[in-house]
């Protein structure tokens, strides 16, 4: 394992697929809750959610990474992270079919 990649991350499942994030871009992870659609909005943005009175988008990697759309129902979760995007960091969620221990 290369020095830079070594560290501490939450895996998630997606579409059978075992995935990894750094634990330091999560900041928790949601049992699901209903997400509110936006319309006109491209099909991997599933809408909205309210997480502790902030408006985050949820993204569906399932759907961008050509797995089809992930069951946001009982069972899956939402990992809420901050990400740089450009000179930004940005609060945004992502479905998960699973989450596993870090």
């Amino acid at each position: 394992m290369r020095p830079e990649a070594s560290g501490r991350y939450l895996t998630f499942g997606l579409g059978g697929e075992t995935y990894a994030l750094e634990v330091e871009r999560v900041e928790v992870v949601l049992e699901t809750t209903p997400i509110t659609r936006v319309p006109k909005a491209p099909p991997h943005l599933r809408g909205v959610i309210n997480y502790r009175g902030a408006v985050i988008p949820v993204a569906d990697l399932g759907v961008r990474f050509g797995y089809g759309p992930t069951d946001a129902g009982p069972g899956s979760s939402v990992i809420v992270l901050n990400i740089s995007y450009g000179p930004d960091e940005i609060t945004i969620g992502i479905l998960a079919d699973s989450v596993s221990e870090v």
